[in-house]
């Protein structure tokens, strides 16, 4: 039964009624603060930090675990509270997409591990990896077999299918050479094809809606962190991997071009979408350059400084929201 009885009994100080709408893109926490810290790690060894500076990065990760947490335990109680609302959307052509995200994270989780325990980072790895891979034939099937709206298309549906190109990142390390491959191929071949799809959508048809504005920022993280999953195949930068690198800082300039479509969305779950591809154009500058590419160390500590101001605030707003109950609103 899915509608709660007036009298039904609240959870925490959040009442049950509310927590209804607690939103699935919010799994985007994981992805978010765990890259940041991801990228300051990378930070620390490429530029030799000791001390305070290179435990920033832990720090983070460590905040990214406790967030992430909550999330999952917020969104678990809303699925046993309001289990159709929860399969509703599932199946939503928009959100359902945003479920990827947990898979995402815990792959991200399993390389924040890595230097501490290398069989637990395994078993992270390959839970999130193959999961992973599991809703993107869930997903996919869907999409060849049910009609969508190009309305329906936005940046989000690059999660599913492309977040197959983080897998490499630290399945290369643990030896899944094989695996990697075929999980890069999947997400590389499959960003191309979206890529276009997506380029099409946002040129010829009317803009999408202010609240999923903000996902155009996940047009960055494709090329980006496909470009850091690369450079560990070919130990270097190829042409390939020259390509990818600035086709995100270009993407990202475009964006960024463009201040006017995004300082006038309010608030909403979906300014997330900001924050995991900044992190990923900080980790692949620093990789860039650690790979004998050329990107001052002085442009990669500001894209380091710009995500971390982003991811912050983000946070920020996030945490006041659920503060004052208004994260708890429908979006529509």
């Amino acid at each position: 039964m899915n509608a709660p009885t007036k009298d039904a009994a609240p959870i925490g100080n959040v009442p049950a009624s509310s927590l209804e709408h607690f939103p699935v893109g919010l799994f985007a926490v994981g992805m978010g603060v765990t890259g940041l810290g991801l990228a300051w790690r990378k930070a620390a060894h490429v530029l030799h930090w000791e001390g305070l500076m290179a435990n920033i990065g832990e720090g983070v990760l460590i905040l990214s675990l406790i967030g992430f947490t909550l999330v999952v335990l917020a969104f678990a109680a809303k699925w046993k509270r309001f289990p159709g609302t929860v399969a509703k959307e599932f199946d939503h052509p928009v959100m359902s997409n945003f479920f990827a995200a947990v898979t995402i994270s815990v792959i991200l989780f399993a390389s924040a591990a890595f230097p501490y325990s290398k069989a637990f980072a395994e078993a992270l790895w390959l839970a999130g990896s193959l999961g992973h891979f599991a809703l993107t034939l869930r997903l996919m099937g869907r999409w060849i077999t049910v009609g969508h709206e190009i309305p329906h298309l936005s940046p989000a549906w690059f999660i599913p299918v492309v977040g197959n190109i983080v897998t490499p990142i630290l399945g290369l390390k643990l030896g899944y050479v094989e695996l990697s491959w075929f999980l890069f191929s999947v997400g590389f071949t499959m960003w191309i094809v979206f890529f276009t799809i997506v380029i099409y959508r946002i040129v010829f048809h009317p803009p999408m809606p202010a609240r999923l504005t903000p996902t155009l920022f996940i047009m960055i993280a494709p090329p980006t962190i496909g470009f850091v999953s690369y450079s560990g195949f070919v130990g270097g930068v190829d042409v390939l991997g020259r390509i990818l690198f600035h086709l995100g800082v270009f993407l990202a300039l475009l964006l960024v071009s463009r201040p006017r479509l995004f300082t006038v969305v309010p608030f909403a779950p979906s300014w997330w979408a900001y924050t995991f591809p900044l992190d990923a154009l900080a980790l692949s500058a620093f990789t860039y350059g650690e790979m004998g590419g050329f990107v001052p160390s002085a442009v990669s500590l500001i894209l380091l400084g710009i995500a971390t101001v982003v991811v912050g605030y983000v946070s920020i707003r996030t945490a006041m929201a659920a503060l004052d109950r208004s994260l708890l609103i429908g979006h529509g």
